[in-house]
């Protein structure tokens, strides 16, 4: 089985590529948002800001409409001098024990209030003001009291009239020695501090009567050109501090100041630091727009004025807000692609499972049984995609299989006959070769039957090996395996013919059983057989000390191969002025050595490499077929020894290795 899934490297591929891409999504929302989200809070701040001055400014411009409606009021009262002032006065003011003049108790409906200074004399012109102020102020003040505390006719010359219906006793309570003229917000009025006649704003004060912090409206009363007295209306900073605060933004606080710098309106000491706050009066009152961004606080600023006092109104919302909206939805997308990528992931997992992988493991089952020898395997797969064409494909090829298969088994049922028919014959043939190779040896030995049995030989093996070739090729038709018989038939009969009368030496050994045989008998019965023709040939032959070993072996194979080495020594050394064959034998661990090494010169290395091959001889023509020592190693090698040329010496020397008997 596979070690890995192709669901599951096809999800953890996919699964890494989804994600980057929710990942970017996620970062690209939260810059778009971000950016979104910045627009829209820049357009609600200035229509926001725009809304806000307006509104307050509105109560600015209604308050200098009502004094100025106020005074048009009083300039008719005066001329209609429908009063009787002497009268009206006394009753409703009197003089104090203080040395001040107050107005007297009244109904409760009566909210005007009257107050002259200590040591100031009323004189017509004032009794005629605050008599016309004590109708008019008690007339409008109601109607306008829905909006304003308060309003005022105050004059430099030490007298006032006041409409509060919320404190209806201040000016009873007003301290003896207090004095209007020395008031900031009175003084605004004056001809010589207001010679343009218009209705002016104070700075904010603290007010001893009300102990509260005001701001002051101051519409200065002229009559006939002269200068009477100021109009006025308070309007209380807690009030507008109130205002401020409560009607925002969410997320945002305001800030109003004036152009001197001094702040009107702030929040909370604990929300902006006074630091923050000077920087946002900087960057306001140094900037022609109406948008300013303060990147050292990262902050967004939106003014606009407020007409009246000609107040800067600043909202004020922190950056840090838009990065938490775009954050927290760029986290909801994030979220939310993430729950997608999940729900795809598994729909895909459930999709690569239905079409991809239980598809292929069938495939990968198929193969297996096919790969265990069950060639009826198939695949059931009824798609019309790829592998719907690749599990088709297979099962053809599964069908292909079987119907070789029972060729090949039919046509191995006929070659097994053939085989077993033409390895009977061959091991015939195998044998009648080695038996030749061994009658070759005595023909040369006797001198006279060498050259009628290597032509033969030279067929046969050639037959052999060819025939040897093709069979473990698997190439052999039967026209030539016919043709091979018949040439191999008849040059078997050629060599029947000719080693007839050898029956006694050339028996073949093949089928006798192992013995175990002395080295020194296989010896001494070998050169009994080679004596006569080592004597003609004048080659003087030595042998060393023999040890007392014994080997299990077939010991007319052993005679045949060592009689082999003998010869080619002798034929080796016949023309050779030195003819010597000296035939040693050593223990070498638990193998015996029978070394035969003739006087002649070590062979090249170009024919070393061909010594056991059958059908090379170095001889001259008529001499050999090449069988002597490919024979010879087969001997040797099917009584479980080892026949080699050893390198080491500097002429030729042939080793025979047998393993030594084993007695217990």
């Amino acid at each position: 089985m596979p070690s890995r899934s192709i669901s599951k490297v096809a999800l953890k591929a996919m699964a890494i590529r989804l994600f980057i891409v929710v990942l970017l999504s996620s970062l690209g929302g939260y810059w778009y948002n971000y950016k979104v989200f910045k627009d829209n809070a820049v357009h609600e701040l200035e229509k926001y800001s725009q809304e806000r001055a307006e509104r307050e400014s509105l109560r600015f411009r209604f308050t200098e409409k009502n004094l100025k409606l106020l005074g048009s009021a009083f300039h008719q009262k005066i001329l209609s001098h429908n009063y009787d002032i002497e009268k009206e006065f006394s009753e409703n003011i009197s003089y104090q024990k203080d040395g001040t003049y107050r107005q007297k108790n009244r109904s409760h409906d009566y909210q005007t209030q009257i107050f002259i200074e200590k040591g100031v004399t009323p004189d017509a012109e004032m009794k005629r003001n605050l008599v016309i102020a004590d109708h008019l102020l008690n007339n409008f003040g109601y109607a306008w009291s829905s909006m304003f505390i308060d309003v005022w006719l105050v004059s430099s010359k030490g007298y006032a009239a006041l409409f509060w219906p919320g404190r209806p006793n201040i000016l009873s309570r007003a301290p003896t020695n207090f004095s209007f003229s020395e008031q900031e917000w009175v003084q605004i009025g004056l001809p010589q501090n207001n010679p343009d006649q218009k209705t002016s704003w104070s700075d904010p004060y603290f007010d001893q009567l009300t102990g509260e912090w005001v701001i002051t409206a101051n519409y200065p009363f002229y009559f006939e050109d002269e200068y009477q007295f100021s109009l006025a209306m308070d309007v209380q900073l807690s009030a507008l501090q109130r205002r401020t605060m409560k009607n925002s933004l969410p997320n945002t606080h305001h800030i109003i100041f004036n152009e001197n710098g001094s702040i009107i309106v702030k929040p909370d000491e604990e929300e902006k630091p006074e630091k923050a706050l000077n920087d946002i009066v900087r960057l306001v009152k140094s900037s022609n727009e109406t948008i300013i961004y303060d990147d050292k606080n990262d902050l967004i600023l939106a003014k606009r004025k407020i007409i009246g006092p000609d107040w800067w109104f600043v909202v004020v919302y922190p950056e840090i807000n838009l990065i938490s909206i775009a954050r927290t939805t760029g986290a909801f997308v994030a979220l939310v692609g993430l729950i997608s990528l999940l729900i795809e992931l598994l729909m895909l997992y459930l999709v690569i499972q239905k079409y991809v992988t239980h598809p292929i493991q069938k495939l990968i089952e198929a193969t297996s049984r096919i790969a265990r020898g069950d060639i009826r395997a198939r695949v059931e797969i009824d798609t019309h995609d790829e592998i719907g064409s690749l599990a088709s494909s297979f099962n053809v090829m599964g069908d292909k299989i079987m119907e070789r298969d029972h060729k090949l088994i039919e046509q191995a049922e006929v070659l097994e006959s053939q085989v077993k028919e033409r390895t009977s014959e061959l091991d015939t043939q195998r044998a009648k070769a080695y038996q030749a190779a061994k009658m070759a040896t005595l023909g040369e030995m006797a001198g006279g039957i060498a050259h009628e049995i290597n032509n033969p030989l030279a067929v046969i093996s050639m037959s052999t090996e060819s025939l040897t070739k093709q069979i473990k090729a698997k190439t052999l038709s039967d026209e030539k395996l016919l043709a091979y018989a018949e040439r191999v038939q008849r040059t078997t009969e050629r060599i029947s013919r000719v080693v007839k009368g050898m029956k006694s030496f050339s028996r073949d050994a093949g089928s006798d059983p192992k013995k175990s045989t002395s080295v020194e008998q296989i010896i001494n019965n070998t050169l009994t057989l080679c004596e006569q023709t080592l004597e003609s040939s004048d080659i003087y032959l030595t042998l060393s000390d023999v040890p007392q070993v014994r080997v299990y072996c077939r010991e007319i194979e052993i005679i045949q191969a060592l009689m082999n080495l003998i010869q080619n020594s002798i034929d080796a050394l016949e023309k050779k002025e030195q003819k010597n064959i000296d035939i040693k034998t050593k223990i070498v661990g638990k193998m015996v050595h029978i070394c035969v090494e003739d006087s002649g010169p070590r062979m090249p290395d170009a024919v070393v490499d061909r010594l056991m091959t059958p059908f090379f001889t170095t001889k001259d023509v008529g001499k050999g077929v090449g069988l002597g020592l490919f024979t010879s190693n087969g001997l040797v090698k099917s009584n479980g020894g080892k026949l080699y040329l050893d390198r080491s010496s500097p002429h030729t020397k042939f080793v025979i290795e047998l393993p030594i008997e084993i007695t217990h």
